[in-house]
């Protein structure tokens, strides 16, 4: 997935909502759950500004996740970045980030099926 805009701690705050996009077709056991382009949304959930001798850091969760016309709740663990001290914690925009579901997520499969 990646982020639709630039998050960084240098401006970000604890419960800042966040949005971002699937990269890439997301497939569980061969069968497609969310295609390329759907929607996540998250929160950052720890921001460090950074000080001297403590490096910045900034860490978000995905909480749902736009699956059809639906709003899936999902729960991942956290996407950590950390900067240089000095700098602040920067994850650009367009930059494909991986993440991992803490608990299985729950889609109802729709299909065309004729019942006689």
């Amino acid at each position: 997935m990646c982020w639709k805009t630039d998050l960084s701690s240098a401006t970000a705050s604890v419960g800042a909502q966040v949005q971002g996009f699937l990269d890439r077709d997301l497939v569980v056991d061969g069968r497609l759950v969310a295609p390329r382009g759907g929607t996540v949304y998250g929160a950052v959930i720890g921001v460090e500004r950074g000080t001297p001798g403590r490096s910045p850091a900034i860490a978000v969760t995905l909480l749902d996740m736009k699956v059809g016309g639906r709003v899936l709740p999902i729960k991942t663990q956290p996407i950590t970045r950390t900067g240089s001290t000095g700098t602040s914690a920067v994850v650009p925009a367009q930059t494909p980030e991986a993440f991992t579901l803490t608990l299985p997520l729950q889609v109802d499969i729709m299909t065309n099926v004729a019942v006689r």
